[in-house]
């Protein structure tokens, strides 16, 4: 089995020695979808309104334009923004994006600063810092800013923005909390004060009781008595004031509840003095995570519309009145899951979304979901499994699993997402049957199962609580991820599943040795079946027609005879001999396991807590002689990522990938290629070094001796850039100029000049094999 976990693309133009390069550009292979935190809309009311929402990708901010035929919108395709993509370093940060109509801005808040751009921008513009959280009412500007000790509460800070869009203080005045995380900031519409409302068990609301557009440091702040009804079994996570001033909440289950806890709905008529509370009570399993805002309609002050996440009541919320989005129909498997919602400015009955495959588009009263995702390369490719031939493969992600036949052919073909049994978790591994490439097995918290090829899928294991095996183990609902999954290449029967729990619990290893249909434990220091070791990682092989598994462990300096990795030799009668690798202790985490392409050498990812230096080694596991070596690793952070082929090893560190010769222990790393910082690769998968991206899935070539070009790239300048019409170089070259989802745009032969002057404002690659790689910034 190999694995790779999130990357974010980007590569084509960070600082690199075209002359040295050992792994070519990124080739995008053309997954679009992607995970979207946060949304937001511009509308100025003359133009076409504008979408922006923040992904968890290093492609961190996308935006789409909106137009209105027959008074019905017309979604535009997905685009990032060039200020805010993959290599300008804010990733997955952004939590926060909010609007400004006038000059159709978007405003958003990264690692404690916020920011503004629009798509024409070749960089963001600094707004303000220490800021936990923003919101922008017309050209109201609130933000809660950090106290300026450790100990000091927040602070509130008020402005006003200009027609051109830009920020002036007006005041602030001192609150009386400081906040564990953002707050949530909310204004009620009927008084115009603004509520600030901390998720928890017992959560905590401010308000400022004073109009927003007025405000004066004298305003008065007061705490709500009763912010959410009690109940031990719900942490309440989302707040909102409905067009009446109604409050409502919304919680999931508190950790270690019992497994028929479901999410609940709170609603308040008289600022929380009484609480009407019910479940949610949509399709599927209880339990899991509200949305993570309201939204209202404004059909009727006493019939309103009510939306949070994937829920949807046209009810004004009321217990019972509540459906889930796409009820009738689904395009493409774009199922609503519990993200942020927004109702569209000039549409009442139009809503966007986040779904399972990254962003949605919801008519006719939630009845449908349609998606809206191409362009969308935010993809967090998580996992891929391929048959030697490369003719059937499996990706899986955050945003589904995707199935790709003759991925070598030069047209792969590639199926929609599929979410076994509609389940739209994100996924995070893959194996298929060594066999039969039409079984295959995925995970996420549980294990599905298909023997077509994907056509029908079969849950078989889930321990997490109220699942099918979760009477057994009682993994929590929320934060349990299987890490690997193996099937033996001598008995196709034989499947392990490692698990890996977050916070402070440790997961498992679990066996099947009848293809799914049953499992047990392999407890490595537990005394009964349940929460044992965390399990980063599994590789099966032949070892004399013996079925052998290896399997990795985050370290436990702790737990006297842990080791990081454990030899499994499978019986063939359900039973096995578990041999811990005596060349790894406690202290040593093993983050990724591989193989060689024979089959021969079991590579292992190391690194240890201890204050040995560097603490990176990759060992190498001589299967016919049985004894363990080892490289020494590059000086850095914590390694992600490990493969091998075309005789190198290829280690990756944050935002680089290094190789290394596989036959020799000595000598230095090569940087074969360095991705734009704030990239963190993850895993990588090889034959021509598949790497798998939070932008999506990309393919890089390996070349052991790289030919001297006549011309050094590093010495080419191309000009002038930024440019409006022609851009010109010193030699002439075959050229070839793409968009930054990889799609080429144009070709030129034996050119030494562009005309882009019919190209669209924006950020392009241009790439030759004497000029090498170039980004240019079309006005």
């Amino acid at each position: 089995m190999k694995q790779f976990y999130l990357l974010a693309l980007a590569g084509m133009l960070s600082a690199f020695q075209l002359n040295s390069q050992t792994l070519s550009a990124p080739d995008p292979q053309g997954v679009f979808g992607g995970r979207v935190l946060a949304i937001a809309q511009a509308d100025d009311g003359v133009s076409p309104t504008r979408i922006y929402f923040a992904t968890e990708s290093a492609n961190s901010l996308f935006y789409a334009d909106v137009n209105y035929s027959g008074g019905r919108p017309v979604f535009d395709s997905v685009h990032p923004v060039p200020s805010a993509d993959w290599d300008d370093g804010y990733g997955s940060n952004i939590q926060q994006v909010q609007a400004f109509h006038t000059t159709m801005e978007v405003f958003f808040l990264a690692m404690g600063t916020v920011y503004k751009t629009d798509p024409s921008a070749t960089s963001a513009t600094m707004v303000q810092g220490m800021v936990k959280n923003f919101i922008i009412e017309g050209n109201t500007y609130l933000a809660v800013l950090n106290g300026a000790m450790p100990s000091s509460n927040d602070s509130l800070v008020w402005g006003s923005i200009s027609t051109s869009g830009t920020l002036t203080i007006g005041g602030g005045l001192d609150l009386t909390r400081q906040f564990n995380g953002p707050p949530q900031m909310v204004v009620d519409p009927t008084t115009m004060y603004l509520k600030l409302f901390e998720p928890g068990a017992t959560p905590y609301q401010l308000s400022i009781n004073q109009n927003i557009n007025s405000l004066t440091p004298s305003a008065s702040i007061t705490s709500a008595v009763n912010p959410a009804p009690v109940d031990p079994n719900i942490e309440w996570m989302t707040f909102g004031v409905s067009p009446t001033g109604a409050w409502y909440v919304a919680g999931g289950p508190a950790f270690g509840t019992p497994p028929n806890t479901d999410r609940k709905i709170g609603i308040s008529w008289d600022n929380g003095a009484t609480w009407t509370t019910g479940d949610f009570n949509l399709p599927g399993p209880p339990g899991g995570v509200p949305g993570q805002n309201f939204q209202f309609t404004a059909v009727g002050a006493l019939q309103y519309g009510v939306y949070c996440g994937r829920a949807y009541s046209d009810s004004i919320g009321a217990p019972g009145s509540w459906t889930e989005i796409g009820r009738l129909f689904t395009g493409n498997n774009n199922k609503a899951n519990d993200g942020h919602v927004l109702i569209d400015s000039r549409s009442q009955s139009t809503v966007y979304l986040t779904t399972n495959v990254g962003f949605g588009v919801s008519r006719y009263a939630a009845d449908s979901v349609f998606g809206a995702n191409e362009g969308l390369t935010a993809v967090q490719v998580n996992g891929i499994d391929m048959t030697p031939s490369f003719a059937t493969g499996y990706v899986a992600s955050k945003s589904g699993i995707r199935k790709v036949e003759a991925f070598k052919s030069g047209s792969p073909i590639w199926t929609d997402p599929i979410f076994p049994q509609g389940d739209g978790s994100p996924y995070f591994s893959v194996a298929m049957d060594p066999t039969d490439s039409n079984t295959v097995y995925v995970g996420n918290g549980r294990v599905y199962k298909t023997t077509n090829g994907g056509v029908n899928w079969n849950l078989v294991f889930d321990p997490m609580m109220g699942g099918s095996h979760g009477a057994t183990y009682n993994y929590p609902r929320v934060g349990t991820r299987v890490t690997g999954l193996a099937v033996s290449p001598v008995d196709h029967n034989i499947v392990y599943a490692t698990y890996e729990l977050e916070n402070i619990d440790d997961g498992g290893i679990f066996i099947s040795t009848d293809g799914g249909a049953t499992w047990t434990q392999e407890l490595i220091v537990a005394g009964s079946p349940g929460k044992d070791v965390d399990a980063t990682d599994v590789v099966a092989l032949d070892e004399g027609g013996k079925s052998v598994f290896y399997v990795s462990l985050k370290s436990d300096p702790m737990t006297s005879g842990y080791s990081g990795v454990y030899r499994m030799e499978e019986s063939g009668s359900g039973t096995r001999t578990v041999t811990a690798e005596s060349a790894f202790g406690a202290t040593d985490a093993v983050l990724d396991l591989e193989l060689t392409d024979n089959a021969d050498t079991v590579l292992a990812l190391y690194y240890t807590s201890s204050t040995i230096n560097p603490p990176v080694r990759v060992y190498m596991k001589d299967i016919a002689t049985s004894s363990w070596s080892f490289v020494v690793g590059p000086n850095g952070p914590t390694p992600t990522a490990l493969t091998s082929g075309g005789g190198q090893l290829f280690l990756a560190l944050n935002n680089e990938i290094h190789s290394h010769p596989i036959d020799s222990i000595l000598g230095p790393w090569n940087l074969a290629y360095a991705y734009p910082i704030g990239t963190r690769i993850e895993s990588l998968f090889y034959d021509e070094l598949l790497v798998g991206t939070g932008t999506g899935l990309y393919a890089q070539d390996f070349t052991n001796n790289v030919s001297v070009i006549e011309v050094e790239p590093t010495e080419v300048v191309v000009y002038p850039n930024p440019a409006e019409r022609m851009i010109h170089w010193d030699v002439e070259d075959d050229v070839t100029l793409t968009n930054l989802m990889g799609r080429d745009l144009v070709q030129l032969r034996a050119s030494a000049e562009l005309d882009v002057s019919q190209l669209p404002a924006g950020v392009y690659i241009l790439r030759g094999e004497k000029i090498g790689v170039h980004r240019i910034i079309v006005r």
